[in-house]
């Protein structure tokens, strides 16, 4: 019950006295079962094995830029212009963006608006015979 007189209602999750924390102070507390203790709980188990790794950053697709100036990640058309066709850049490609690098230099970002996956990291160009 509050100071006003209202119940709260709601979950009430474990948590640290940080500014972040929507409960009032004086609802927020620790847990108050040690590690020790919550592991023998019914029906609790203790993990096996250690957390994976977080993952190392935005994936990376390298890609020529043909005449026309226009590469494609992931099924999606990236303008990146004819002033760099020839050339190799690096594309980053993060959740929403995809940022186009030239050296270390950035080209162009692009929205994602394509959710396929990146099957190919590194293009290749296809022999066309005649």
């Amino acid at each position: 019950m509050t100071r006003s007189g209202k119940w709260l209602t709601g979950t009430v999750r474990c948590c640290e006295f940080s500014t972040a924390c929507r409960w009032p102070r004086s609802l927020a507390r620790p847990a108050p079962l040690d590690p020790a203790r919550r592991a023998r709980l019914t029906g609790a188990r203790t993990s096996t094995s250690p957390l994976p790794p977080p993952p190392a950053g935005p994936l990376r697709a390298v890609r020529r830029v043909p005449a026309d100036g226009v590469a494609m990640v992931a099924g999606q058309r990236l303008r990146v212009g004819r002033t760099y066709a020839g050339q190799t850049v690096t594309v980053m490609i993060e959740d929403t963006v995809f940022r186009v690098l030239l050296g270390d230099v950035e080209i162009s970002t692009h929205a994602r608006t394509s959710t396929k996956p990146v099957t190919r990291f590194k293009a290749t160009a296809r022999n066309r015979s005649s």
